[in-house]
């Protein structure tokens, strides 16, 4: 993407804000229009441990390819506008977010939500436990939940394996069991 960003915290540094216009498909991929996005976040840090948050995007997107959700086709331009609330409380050893999300691509309206926390149970070791829905398309009534479990291990700073077991239930589909190990670097 390529744009123009303001960014930076006032009250204090109480509230963090980022507004952004630019133009772009993402990495890797030639843009598809001329059309700029607006772009916004804030952050209000209620208490040291409490932050709200919420953030939009107003735009216009470039189809990569075709959706059965949307009906948007592949080249096709349309209206995406997105907007999230979410919330955020850092304990000493609990970590709490969620965050409810909502959009409009064309003429389909989809919604969102997650719940997750996380509580040291050993110094490095953490336990998360969490659920989350997406609805494509809130007409058609295509409703995605997943239920996760796991333990997470922190070897390095910002580095971590990760084991969780998940279960998924599609409102036109099979119902799912997941397994999963992974490693996450960051540097």
């Amino acid at each position: 993407d390529i744009g123009l960003m303001f960014l930076g915290s006032v009250l204090n540094k109480r509230l963090d804000y980022a507004f952004a216009i630019q133009n772009g498909q993402g990495i890797n991929i030639k843009d598809g229009n001329t059309q700029k996005d607006i772009v916004g976040k804030l952050d209000f840090h209620v208490l040291p441990a409490w932050t709200l948050s919420g953030s939009f995007i107003k735009g216009k997107g470039h189809a990569v390819g075709s959706s059965p959700y949307t009906g948007i086709v592949e080249g096709e331009d349309y209206k995406r506008n997105r907007w999230s609330l979410g919330t955020t409380l850092n304990f000493n050893k609990v970590n709490i977010r969620a965050e409810y999300l909502a959009g409009k691509d064309k003429d389909t309206k989809s919604q969102g939500a997650y719940g997750l926390v996380c509580y040291e149970i050993l110094p490095k070791l953490e336990i998360i436990g969490s659920v989350d829905y997406f609805d494509r398309n809130k007409d058609a009534k295509s409703r995605q939940t997943n239920y996760i479990g796991g333990l997470q291990y922190w070897f390095y700073p910002k580095c971590r394996l990760a084991t969780q077991y998940s279960y998924q239930t599609e409102k036109h589909g099979d119902n799912t069991h997941l397994i999963q190990a992974q490693i996450q670097v960051q540097f």
